[in-house]
């Protein structure tokens, strides 16, 4: 039970310190310009797997709720809310990597339109 928890958590957490699992080197080898749109792109894609994810997280919880551990008098509803709760933290975090990324692909393209 636990250890879903803190292994939702811990992946929201990672997220938003940008310690979360990506393949960086890909953006690296790509001119700055066509970088940053794959990075809001990437934003984007993460963004509308997440979304559902928590819609169906939800889902899930309410379904097992009336379920019961065998060893335990709890609901198994609370170890799957740990589902929604983690990708609704996790969905606050792309959203707002998403507008950093936006913010520098937009600054970018308005200081080479000045040149």
């Amino acid at each position: 039970l636990s250890f879903l928890w803190v292994s939702f958590l811990g992946a929201a957490a990672a997220l938003k310190t940008h310690h979360h699992i990506q393949f960086d080197w890909i953006v690296d080898i790509l001119p700055s310009k066509v970088a940053d749109m794959v990075m809001v792109i990437r934003d984007l894609v993460i963004l509308c797997i997440l979304v559902p994810g928590v819609v169906y997280g939800f889902i899930i919880f309410s379904n097992t709720l009336p379920q019961r551990f065998q060893t335990l008098p709890l609901s198994l509803g609370w170890m799957y809310l740990a589902l929604p709760v983690g990708l609704i933290l996790m969905s606050i975090f792309m959203t707002e990597i998403f507008v950093e990324d936006l913010r520098v692909l937009i600054n970018k393209k308005l200081s080479t339109n000045k040149e």
